[in-house]
């Protein structure tokens, strides 16, 4: 049941091979490890335990849509398709 002396539990975490701890949680790619720190309680000792951990960058394909144009006429609207998480990286318009 986790922490059963109901003792408060802290998490950090840090860029791997730094001791450069944090309380915000990472969100880029890369290698980071997590530190635990379990406070004592009446009845526990406390404690601390790490673990590492990667985030893999996710692969996006996209494909633009192919669009006409004739000399003189305004430019078409670029259109594409594919699985983008971000989709402002793009120049995406929401709305």
């Amino acid at each position: 049941d986790g922490n059963p002396g109901e003792a408060s539990v802290t998490y950090t975490y840090a860029e791997k091979g730094t001791n450069n701890y944090s309380a915000e949680v990472p969100t880029n790619a890369g290698d980071y490890t997590v530190k635990a720190v379990i406070a004592e309680s009446e009845n526990y000792n406390g404690g601390e335990a790490t673990a590492d951990f990667t985030i893999a960058p996710k692969a996006i394909s996209v494909t633009a849509e192919a669009v006409r144009k004739t000399y003189g006429d305004p430019d078409p609207e670029l259109r594409h398709s594919g699985g983008l998480l971000y989709r402002r990286a793009f120049g995406h318009k929401d709305g």
